[in-house]
């Protein structure tokens, strides 16, 4: 199984627009962590998704058209319910995963810090995202379990809003140093690493859980879920 998705990453990876510095593209890293999200999955769950990428990347497109300003965590949470509904109204899983897509979208764009920055620090951070891709990890904590609520999940998402201020100084202080460049290849151990990695590992983190909830709550198949805190806790 390690061994399918590792060839999958690797097909991925070489499907995605090749970077040029004439060339940014923003979508590359929202749409490797939504795949990184949804190689986490339930089994039979991350089967039928991952037959419908192209939907699932279709919704993630869309959402990001979405200004900050109209995303909220209790949007994210309303959109993430339609995906409940699709489920138990058996609609075709194409629209699930475009559904699912959107969420994962809408998440990249309410937690993204360089949203109300300067010009040139929401370039240079999509810039620095398309450039470092590969080297960005995957953090998760696991899934709480199947009885996770819906307030556990926005305290989830608003306490990532909480600190976008925070990097978003960051991120200002880091281009501000190298007088507004923003094609910077900063060194990966300055702190504009830091908060583009944390970055790219929230959406992710952030759109397993949502989705995971989600197939939850339509009483989908969870035997087969990784990484579920109830079985690590065997481990102690």
């Amino acid at each position: 199984m390690l061994r399918f998705f590792g060839v999958g990453c690797l097909l991925f990876l070489l499907s995605l627009p090749v970077f040029s510095y004439d060339r940014v593209t923003p979508l590359r890293a929202r749409k490797y962590s939504a795949f990184r999200a949804h190689s986490i999955l339930p089994e039979n769950f991350r089967y039928v998704i991952h037959k419908n990428g192209k939907h699932l990347f279709a919704g993630l497109e869309a959402a990001l058209d979405v200004p900050q300003k109209d995303v909220t965590v209790e949007r994210v949470m309303l959109e993430n319910r339609k995906i409940t509904q699709l489920v138990n109204k058996q609609a075709p899983f194409g629209q699930v995963a475009r559904q699912m897509g959107f969420v994962s979208g809408l998440v990249a764009v309410l937690v993204d810090p360089s949203e109300t920055g300067p010009k040139h620090v929401n370039e240079g951070f999509d810039f620095y995202l398309d450039k470092k891709l590969d080297r960005f990890h995957f953090v998760f904590d696991g899934y709480p379990g199947p009885t996770v609520t819906e307030d556990w999940l926005s305290t989830q998402l608003q306490d990532v809003v909480k600190t976008r201020t925070q990097y978003r100084d960051i991120l200002t202080k880091g281009y501000r140093q190298v007088n507004g460049n923003s094609r910077y290849l900063f060194d990966e151990r300055h702190p504009v690493f830091g908060v583009c990695s944390i970055y790219f590992s929230n959406v992710a983190r952030l759109s397993a859980h949502l989705w995971y909830h989600a197939w939850a709550a339509a009483d989908g198949d969870l035997t087969r879920t990784p990484l579920l805190r109830e079985n690590l806790s065997r481990l102690k």
